[in-house]
């Protein structure tokens, strides 16, 4: 098992599918074995991704919109595999009991989707700060979320600031050849 970044997240995932789907068949040995597990990984690849492993990129969250589907289609196999396995036992009462379970789960994914994955693709985080504040004051004045954004949009707010503003340029001519070097020139010597 490799130890790099990109491959502890795969790994996570596979356990945690495997884990939820045999907590069902023997909940005794898979429980505590997956909570410490877990646990023990927390802390561990916490600990490494802060201080041993040197970030060849980042992704600025963009892992999360690959991460959060693939765990709520892994809750909902999981789920599927308890439902078969209540069925060949013919227990049909709890079988049929726990038929909400993946629409529920569906329904928080996209409910997630919808309010969290969509605004974080096309808001800035100044953006986002402005609508909280004004969000807070118009849970007073009794005005909907939704009129509170269009309300506020700015066309202008989501292009790239280099594209739109006037080229950068120098006057030459303001540099001063007296000044000081960064490095001392004692310090640079060539024998």
């Amino acid at each position: 098992v490799s130890s790099e970044p990109e491959f502890i997240f795969p790994m996570l995932l596979f356990v945690f599918m495997i884990s939820s789907s045999y907590e069902i068949v023997a909940p005794i040995i898979i429980l505590p074995s997956s909570v410490l597990f877990f646990a023990f990984a927390g802390i561990v690849y916490k600990y490494q991704i802060v201080y041993v492993f040197l970030p060849r990129f980042e992704t600025g969250g963009e892992f999360w919109y690959t991460l959060f589907p693939a765990v709520c289609v892994s809750i909902v196999s999981s789920q599927v595999l308890l439902f078969a396995y209540l069925l060949t036992r013919s227990w049909f009462t709890q079988a049929v009991a726990l038929t909400p379970l993946p629409i529920i789960v569906y329904m928080f994914y996209q409910y997630t989707v919808e309010y969290y994955k969509k605004p974080s693709v096309v808001l800035s985080l100044e953006h986002v700060r402005t609508i909280d504040s004004l969000m807070s004051q118009s849970n007073d004045n009794g005005v909907s979320e939704k009129d509170l954004l269009v309300e506020n949009f700015d066309p202008n707010e989501y292009q790239q600031p280099s594209l739109v503003s006037p080229p950068v340029t120098f006057d030459l001519s303001k540099i001063q050849d007296d000044t000081e070097p960064l490095v001392p020139r004692t310090v640079i010597s060539v024998e």
